[in-house]
């Protein structure tokens, strides 16, 4: 049941109390403007003036009683008068014609005043109804009962858990800015976090204005009446309706926007969810339907969103809520895999789509996969036209390849940050300021690779920090990673007192600043202050759980001091780190545990698929087991080159070169290998390992000379494990001659 909807409830009470008004005063003039009686004839005679009120507003019983009592205690006029009047008010009352008239004139008397008092209640009610308009927003939309031919337990109640759905989004879309720690314990450099749409999608709004009603035909008749009649007082501007129906292995959501004014439809989605009949998957495609019924709404009602899809839009979310959920239990992996699937989806959907770009961009930040990061943001700096976003792809592009640790890319990095600061105006101070301090710490790291050039950088770095310090009203996240700059430059210049002093001083601006408690336990350390440089390192990793960073270091520093179980506890507590797992890896390799550091090599490349380290790992530990499995094999191979295509480092080519020469020979591709190992040695002559698998190739394909040759070169270059194997080699080689 539905009333007629189009019709303000506010418009209709009104008129209703006005024509209640207007009948009470037409009452009331029929009664006072019509002498049914005649009685405006009669004689004035004061004493008989209540009987007469009494006949006029036909209240017979009364006026009889009335006229009966001055008959017998009135003077002669008066009781004649009165015994004339009753007799013919009888006479009336005797008369149908008359009795009729008694009675209309009891109505118009009776009647006006419960009119006055029903329509004065109304007008109250009206006048509070009106005040609760102005304070409370109309109803942007309402979602009616859906038609469910799915056999999904769902129709009934989506629109409540629709609304529920809204507010966990909203949730989701604040706590996100929260989470921006996730992603500077990776980068340690300050940064503008993940963004949702939520200055632009009001979810609060929506949940507060949407009218949820639910129920089906099946309800009772009261639940349809009372779902009716809210809908007539609330009068949303919209309508939802909807139905849900199975189709092959596809569950089919049909959703109907009517524009309430004039009830004509405005839009229509139709949406495909794949359902695989699988009980364990009822529930995700319950979710599923949920999220494709709210997202088309939010999309519709939301202005300036930043994409034409709201597919688009619905991934960006479901991506960013994988994040928070990565926060949120104990940093699993899974969740951040799952986040970079949902964002990449939904630049499928647009491939343009700036907050997902930007987004994936900062989650790439966070997982180490720093050469996709930074293509990506230079893509988005070169195709938005929008000042603030490029400024930001700018300023992230910068950061991408600081990460990359390599003298050019920090080269880069540098002409990137003088760019924005040279760019930007007064309004964008903010940018301003972390590309300046991030500029600083840019020149400092420039500084401590331990070129020709340290002292210009180590200058710079404190020159453009101080110009970040020197300003006012900035954030003490700036002022701590300006000083950690400082520090650095003091440290690579080997001034570790100063440097420590410096640190100390960033601290106590922001006592969470990961830059600078690295930075004072690394300067701790080179003053042999060991105790303090590990605490410096935990309170890091207390502040840092998810990144691993503070972990890593850790344990590199209990690996350099031979304290293995220490050193792999600190790893596993750091498994969030990429480099992390590969040093696990690698203890468990020196143990010849080799099925566990195969294991962490292959997680490691999962969490970052450009890191070399990982997949060079992956090739050793195979061919170290000394298997035959053609797919392990494969895998090595695989690893190998995957591993010297990644290779940036001049200095690590001989190697990359010299274990894809160790698979290719385990695998029998002896020219392969021969032409790998000649690179090798090529790269770098003073390396005993490439002269040795040059000379195991050569002398697999029966160049007996050249091994001896090879051989000898290993033997003359006195590396102690690779020398015994050449010395090995050489007396089979001479046996066999």
């Amino acid at each position: 049941m539905v009333l007629d909807m189009k019709r303000s409830p506010l418009r209709t009470l009104f008129f209703g109390v006005l024509i209640i008004f207007i009948m009470g005063l037409s009452l009331s003039l029929l009664q006072t403007q019509t002498d049914w009686f005649g009685i405006s004839n009669l004689p004035a005679i004061p004493e008989l003036t209540l009987a007469r009120f009494f006949w006029s507003t036909g209240q017979i019983d009364k006026a009889i009683i009335e006229y009966e009592q001055n008959i017998q205690s009135g003077t002669s006029i008066v009781s004649n008068q009165a015994r004339q009047e009753l007799n013919r008010l009888l006479a009336y009352e005797n008369n149908p014609i008359g009795k009729f008239k008694g009675e209309i004139s009891y109505i118009a008397w009776v009647v006006p005043s419960n009119l006055y008092s029903f329509g004065t209640v109304l007008l109250l009610v009206w006048l509070i109804l009106c005040i609760f308009r102005l304070a409370v927003k109309r109803p942007l939309f309402a979602i009616l009962q859906i038609q469910n031919m799915s056999g999904l337990d769902i129709g009934e109640n989506l629109p409540l858990l629709a609304s529920d759905r809204l507010k966990e989004m909203s949730w989701h879309l604040h706590s996100i800015k929260s989470t921006t720690n996730l992603i500077t314990e990776s980068v340690d450099l300050p940064i503008i976090g993940m963004i949702g749409e939520d200055d632009v999608i009001d979810t609060a709004a929506l949940v507060e204005t949407a009218l949820m009603l639910s129920g089906n035909s099946g309800n009772f008749p009261i639940s349809r009446l009372l779902n009716s009649i809210k809908l007539w007082l609330e009068q949303p501007r919209y309508l939802v309706r909807g139905n849900i129906r199975k189709s092959n292995k596809d569950v089919k959501l049909q959703i109907i926007l009517i524009d309430w004014s004039d009830y004509t439809i405005k839009h229509t989605w139709n949406v495909g969810i794949e359902n695989n009949n699988d009980e364990n998957d009822k529930n995700d495609v319950v979710f599923d339907v949920i999220d494709s019924f709210i997202y088309p709404l939010i999309f519709w009602f939301s202005s300036d969103i930043g994409t034409k899809r709201w597919e688009a839009l619905k991934c960006l979310h479901m991506g960013l809520q994988e994040f928070h959920y990565f926060f949120e239990q104990d940093y699993i992996p899974h969740h951040l895999q799952r986040a970079k699937e949902y964002m990449t989806k939904a630049l499928e959907y647009d491939s343009n789509y700036f907050l997902a770009k930007y987004d994936l961009g900062l989650l790439m930040l966070r997982n180490g996969e720093y050469e996709s990061a930074r293509d990506l943001f230079r893509e988005i700096s070169n195709s938005t036209r929008k000042v603030p976003q490029q400024l930001l792809a700018q300023y992230h592009y910068g950061v991408a390849l600081f990460q990359m640790s390599q003298d050019w890319a920090y080269e880069r990095a540098v002409v990137v940050f003088n760019t924005i600061i040279e760019n930007c105006t007064d309004t964008n101070t903010e940018i301003i300021n972390m590309a300046q301090s991030t500029l600083a710490i840019t020149y400092a790291r420039m500084a401590s690779r331990e070129s020709g050039d340290l002292e210009k950088y180590a200058r710079l770095a404190i020159q453009s920090a101080e110009k970040v310090l020197a300003r006012p009203k900035i954030s003490g996240e700036i002022q701590a990673n300006a000083l950690a700059a400082v520090g650095l430059a003091h440290y690579s210049k080997k001034d570790y007192s100063k440097a420590i002093s410096v640190f100390n001083t960033g601290i106590n601006k922001k006592s969470d600043s990961l830059s600078c408690l690295m930075g004072l336990g690394e300067a701790l350390l080179q003053i042999g202050q060991n105790e303090d440089a590990l605490d410096a390192f935990r309170k890091a990793e207390t502040l840092s759980p998810s990144s691993g960073y503070a972990s890593y270091r850790l344990g590199n520093i209990y690996f350099e001091q031979g304290d293995l179980e220490q050193a792999r506890n600190a790893y596993q507590r750091g498994s969030a780190f990429a480099l992390a797992r590969v040093a696990l890896g690698k203890i468990y390799l020196k143990c010849q545990d080799y099925n566990n550091a195969l294991e962490e090599f292959r997680r490691a490349t999962l969490m970052n698929k450009r890191l070399g380290e990982a997949w060079i790992n992956i090739a050793w530990t195979i061919a170290e087991m000394e298997t035959k499995d053609p797919a392990l094999l494969m895998e090595a191979e695989t690893g190998a080159r995957r591993a010297l295509q990644l290779e940036h480092d001049r200095n690590q080519l001989w190697h990359r070169h010299a274990v894809l020469a160790r698979i290719l020979l385990i695998r029998g591709k002896l020219e392969s290998s021969l032409r790998e190992a000649v690179k090798a040695v090529n790269e770098d002559p003073s390396r005993s390992q490439s002269h040795y698998y040059l000379a195991l190739a050569e002398y697999y394909l029966g160049q007996h000379s050249k091994a001896h040759s090879s051989l000898q070169k290993v033997i003359e270059l006195n590396h102690d494990d690779w020398r015994i194997e050449a010395e090995r080699l050489l007396e089979q080689i001479d046996g066999e001659q």
